[in-house]
């Protein structure tokens, strides 16, 4: 028996390497996605990528500000996240890797 889920999602650590003033920062981004139906997409350019991304993206988890106060992930915010460079390529790979991983999985 197969079971039929209309919208399966799944979390992951993504790991996010930001450019700081002494080099480069590791931080870990809890990232809950949603699976998208297989579209063969070109994305050519960055509001392509952005919105591919955006679309995948249910929520992330754990958030602080500079200050180590809890955020909460609203629409903005998210938005913001993944407009940065940075975060948007590795949400990419990792939703990607995934994905990747199922289908070599079947």
């Amino acid at each position: 028996m197969f079971k039929v889920n209309k919208t399966p999602t799944f979390t992951r650590d993504v790991e996010i390497v930001t450019p700081g003033d002494t080099g480069v920062e590791v931080q870990m981004l809890r990232t809950t996605f949603q699976v998208v139906p297989d579209i063969h997409t070109t994305l050519t350019n960055d509001a392509q990528m952005i919105d591919y991304v955006k679309d995948r993206v249910v929520t992330f988890h754990e958030l602080v500000d500079e200050n180590d106060k809890p955020m909460v992930c609203d629409d903005d915010l998210c938005i913001a996240m993944i407009r940065r460079p940075d975060i948007r390529n590795a949400l990419f790979k990792a939703y990607t890797k995934e994905i990747i991983s199922a289908k070599a999985g079947n």
